[in-house]
Formats: C-alpha cells, sequence, structure tokens
C-alpha cells in the first residue's frame, strides 16, 4: 500500500518481478497517482480513496491490508504483506525466492528477521544511474522490530506494520530475510520524515491532542518523533558486532527465539535486550536487487 513513494516503488516491483512477476503483485495505492500507475502498469492495481489521515490510520490501514491478505490466501500458497521499502530475499544463493517460500510447510503465518541496510557512502545518490541498491548498501544491521510477520501461508490477523500477530505468534522462516530500505537513500529518508512529521501534526491538531497524549497510544508516534528514532538506529549501527551474511544471520536467528513476547493478544518480538549485530552481505546478493 503506497502513497508518494515512487522513488521506493520502482525498485520494489523491479525486485520482485523478477522473482514473482508482475501479474502476482498487487500494488494498493491510497490515493490516485498516475506516475505510480505508470511504474506499476502489468501488476494489480487497487485504488483507495485519501483525504484526510486521522489517528487511527495504520489500524484502518492494516484492517484492510489483513483481510486482503487473507482473500488472496485463497488463490495462492504464499502471500507477502510488504510496506513499499521492505523485500524478501533468500539467505543462500542457491535457492530462489519462490523455492523458498514454497518450501514453507503448514497454514500459518511466518516471520522473518529483518535487516535496515545502510549505504556505503550516505548521500551518494547513484541508483538512478543503474546501480544496484545491494552494489551500495552492504551492511544489514539486525533489526528485532522489522523482523516482522509478514508470510501468510492461510489466514491471519497482522498487528498494524505486521510487525506481530494476534491469537498466535508465527514461526520464523529461517530461508530468507526482510531487508528495510529506509535508510539507503538519504535524499529519500529527508524527504519521507518531513512529510510524515508534517502529516501527523496535521492530524494531531485535528484531533487536539498534543504528542505527550500519543506517546502511550503509539499512534503516528513513529511519524512525528522519527529522528529521534533514527538516531537510535544510527548510534546502533555504529557499536555493532559485524560478522560474515551467513554466521550473523544464524546467530540473529537465534536471538529471536528469545526476543518473542506477547502483549495484550499480540505476538511480537522485543526490541532490547539483544546484541546488536551488523552483517556484511555477500558479494551474490549484488544481483539481487
Amino acid at each position: 500500500m503506497v502513497w508518494d513513494d515512487n522513488w521506493f516503488l520502482d525498485r520494489w516491483i523491479g525486485y520482485f518481478e523478477r522473482h514473482i512477476g508482475r501479474q502476482n503483485l498487487f500494488i494498493v495505492l491510497h490515493g490516485e497517482d498516475a506516475e505510480a500507475r505508470r511504474i506499476a502498469q502489468g501488476c494489480n492495481i487497487l485504488l483507495l480513496p485519501r483525504e484526510t489521515v486521522d489517528l487511527d490510520f495504520d489500524w484502518t490501514r492494516w484492517r484492510f491490508l489483513t483481510d486482503l491478505t487473507n482473500a488472496l490466501t485463497g488463490y495462492f500458497d504464499t502471500v507477502l504483506c510488504l510496506d513499499v521499502d521492505e523485500l524478501i530475499v533468500p539467505v543462500q544463493e542457491e535457492q530462489s525466492l519462490a523455492e523458498c517460500l514454497l518450501a514453507l510447510d503448514g497454514t500459518s503465518a511466518r516471520s522473518v528477521a529483518g535487516y535496515e541496510l545502510f549505504p556505503d557512502q550516505p548521500g551518494a545518490e547513484r541508483y538512478d544511474a543503474g546501480q544496484g541498491i545491494a552494489a551500495q548498501c552492504r551492511k544489514g544491521l539486525f533489526s528485532p522490530f522489522y523482523s516482522k510477520s509478514c508470510i501468510a501461508k492461510g489466514p491471519v490477523a497482522f498487528t498494524p506494520g505486521a510487525h506481530g500477530t494476534f491469537t498466535a505468534p508465527a514461526p520464523l522462516a529461517e530461508t530468507v530475510a526482510l531487508f528495510h530500505l529506509r535508510f539507503v537513500s538519504t535524499v529519500e529518508l529527508e524527504r519521507r520524515r518531513s512529510a510524515r512529521k508534517a502529516i501527523a501534526t496535521a492530524a494531531y491538531d485535528a484531533a487536539n491532542v498534543n504528542v505527550a497524549d500519543m506517546i502511550a497510544s503509539g499512534r503516528l508516534v513513529s511519524w512525528k518523533r522519527a529522528g529521534r528514532r533514527h538516531g537510535k538506529v544510527f548510534r546502533e549501527f555504529d557499536t555493532a558486532t559485524e560478522m560474515a551474511f551467513a554466521e550473523g544471520h544464524a546467530a540473529c536467528v537465534a536471538q529471536l527465539a528469545g526476543l518473542r513476547y506477547e502483549n495484550d493478544g499480540q505476538f511480537l518480538y522485543r526490541t532490547d535486550g539483544y546484541a546488536p549485530t551488523r552483517l556484511r552481505l555477500p558479494d551474490w546478493m549484488q544481483a539481487m536487487f
């Protein structure tokens, strides 16, 4: 589900069409966008109205995406429900994405170990010249928060953001990883941060609430206070232990087993009490995205 994120949409479709095919991609436009339609030509496009963003934006959005995912599981073996800046990638060169997904058994949701990708040279804008993201962003920071329950093998109940599930925990799919791309372009990071802060501020003002009121509820806080949260991630990247990808991924998967918890019927991963780990992406991934 996308709005005003065509830089990422172009790259998201470019990756998944090679591994799954455009005919199997569903793009939900939250508001009309002619450029997004051009980029997504050949995909399945759904248009939703966009008037204002209120405090319940995330809950409304993820109820819809949960229902859409569940409908699609009636026709597809596996459904990935992702944001436009997230990719699911095999962790071994000899396995394709489709092979990894089809090999997952059962009918429950699956979670995936997540990593924040960082550029080798922050601020270098060379992506439009044709060089892939993985060739320029070769470090992945382990992120329990972005270890999302985003793979549906049958009916699922997502928490907002698909960071977890309701009713039952999602077993971990160890043969794939989630790469979160928000930090790969400094220009896009700053543009999105400014735009989303303005949207959150407008929603708070319209509801006559302040930031302090919203912190406990979590509604749009990640947009309002993105700068502070991003700073924490940058500091963790600088202090993390660096490991080769295969060894590091196994270590991060092992950590996730001890980070799962339940909160008011939501099964999530804790975002504290883990060892910060930075992985070096293998050379073969440069051909992937």
